[in-house]
């Protein structure tokens, strides 16, 4: 009888131990749905706490000030003094509890939100790779915070609202990255702020983002974030690789912008207009690559240099003015930029890489002013029409149809004169005609000064002053060029 109790007895032992250990691993590691989202004990906690202020006497106490009352609390507000373990108590009450919104406002921590404050990764990714994220939607920061640590907030993708401090000058590497619930009309930067890799890669809405003197906007920075507009209202020392990439606003004014990396406006595709600084002497490579929008950008008046694939399938960027000074223009730099109508190089030009204006469609007119001509990579033209005029200073034709990838062109003049805008030399004479009758050649309904004539060699024979309009050139027989402006017709003389 004895021995039977006592296996009774046992027996009851054992199931209370089974159940407490099977209720422990339950708070502490709870499953997640398919969405990612950690599911609430609501059989544990069946009433949640709309608001709790948590009065913290000294460093350390939060989670004891909490009490049970950590998995319950919607929004909670932080007063005193946090340390490292505080802030691991707001994880909590983020990941395992409900707490939605968190107010720092009255808190202390010492200017700084620790590094991986809110995002635990050998937690909240389980062993096959799952990611569950915390359920903070709104975080109040106080603006004596000067200081949030490398990935703070890092894919907390419910977050939806966050404050920029008044003195924050540090944004440590992914921050913000993969807050893909962001949506923040508005950003103002404080003056000196750094921003560093990625602390806002990928990360939801940001309607406009405002930045006074700015030390660093570091790489990947706003990558693929919905960044709508961006105003510089001081000096940027450094805009790193990729920085805006994949971003959304319409018009980027870089002209307070001291460096410039690689690829920063890659794929941005609702940009229309660049602004750069004009002391910028290289624009580097894939700077704008595939900003099918663009429509205008400034060559800097200083640049020497315009990298590979910088403006490579802009469709609609329009004619752009080389300065003096540019001595070269890389590998695919403005490849399949299909809307580009005149090409004038300078006089400094010493270089043009392999399929630089490829696919270049649009181009009806060229000009290069340098008396040797530049050399050419591999198929620098390809897809230019080779009846595309291209004018050179006098006395360089022979040379320029020597020159590999110049002698692409069929009609190469030689001119004193070279137009700004094609647009306007073709709107003035789009009315006008040019023809050959015996021993002279007529041009009527002009509204050029001049006209020049060239030989089909393309030696100038002469030149004529138009007067109302008209003008009547006598020539020996033969086949010549009439260039009217920018407009140039092949007459027959008798």
């Amino acid at each position: 009888m004895k021995k039977n109790v006592l296996i009774v007895i046992m027996c009851v032992l054992c199931q209370f131990w089974a159940g407490t250990q099977l209720k422990a691993l339950t708070v502490a590691t709870p499953p997640a749905d398919e969405q990612g989202d950690v599911q609430v004990l609501e059989a544990e906690h069946p009433e949640i706490i709309e608001r709790f202020v948590a009065k913290v006497e000294s460093a350390g106490q939060l989670e004891a000030v909490l009490g049970d009352k950590i998995n319950c609390i919607d929004t909670l507000v932080v007063e005193g003094t946090l340390d490292a373990a505080d802030f691991d108590a707001l994880w909590r009450t983020t990941y395992y509890g409900n707490t939605t919104v968190i107010d720092m406002v009255g808190a202390d921590c010492s200017g700084k939100i620790p590094d991986c404050a809110f995002y635990k990764q050998d937690i909240q990714v389980d062993e096959n790779e799952k990611f569950t994220s915390i359920k903070l939607r709104s975080i109040v920061l106080g603006d004596d915070i000067t200081e949030i640590g490398e990935s703070a907030f890092r894919s907390a993708r419910k977050l939806e609202r966050m404050n920029i401090p008044e003195h924050l000058q540090l944004i440590g590497q992914y921050a913000f990255a993969a807050c893909s619930g962001l949506n923040v009309p508005l950003f103002v930067f404080p003056e000196g702020i750094e921003i560093q890799l990625g602390a806002f890669l990928r990360s939801g809405l940001i309607g406009k983002a405002v930045f006074g003197d700015v030390k660093l906007i570091g790489d990947d920075c706003f990558y693929g974030t919905r960044l709508l507009d961006v105003v510089f209202n001081g000096t940027v020392d450094k805009i790193g690789f990729e920085a805006f990439r994949d971003c959304e606003f319409t018009y980027a004014d870089f002209s307070k912008v001291e460096e410039l990396s690689a690829s920063v406006l890659y794929g941005a595709r609702e940009c229309t207009q660049i602004v750069l600084n004009d002391n910028l002497t290289t624009i580097p490579f894939y700077f704008a690559r595939c900003c099918s929008a663009l429509e205008l950008c400034n060559i800097p008046q200083k640049c020497e240099r315009i990298e590979s694939d910088a403006f490579y399938l802009c469709e609609k960027l329009q004619d752009v003015e080389f300065p003096e000074g540019l001595r070269a223009i890389d590998y695919s730099a403005f490849a399949e930029c299909q809307s580009l109508k005149m090409l004038q190089f300078p006089a400094s030009l010493e270089n043009l890489g392999q399929w630089a204006f490829s696919g270049c469609s649009g181009v009806v007119l060229l000009g290069s002013r340098a008396m040797t001509p530049p050399v050419c990579g591999k198929d620098v033209f390809d897809g230019v029409s080779e009846d595309a005029p291209l004018l050179v200073p006098e006395g360089t034709a022979e040379l320029y149809r020597n020159a590999p990838g110049w002698n692409r062109f069929r009609i190469i003049l030689e001119t004193s004169y070279f137009p700004s805008s094609v647009d306007e030399v073709f709107a003035s004479d789009a009315d006008s005609r040019i023809c050959g009758g015996i021993g002279e050649i007529r041009i009527v309904g002009s509204n050029s000064a001049f006209c020049e004539v060239y030989a089909t060699d393309g030696r100038k024979v002469t030149q004529a002053r138009i007067a109302d309009g008209a003008a009547t050139i006598e020539v020996k027989a033969g086949i010549y060029l009439v260039r009217l402006g920018g407009k140039v017709a092949k007459v027959q003389v008798k």
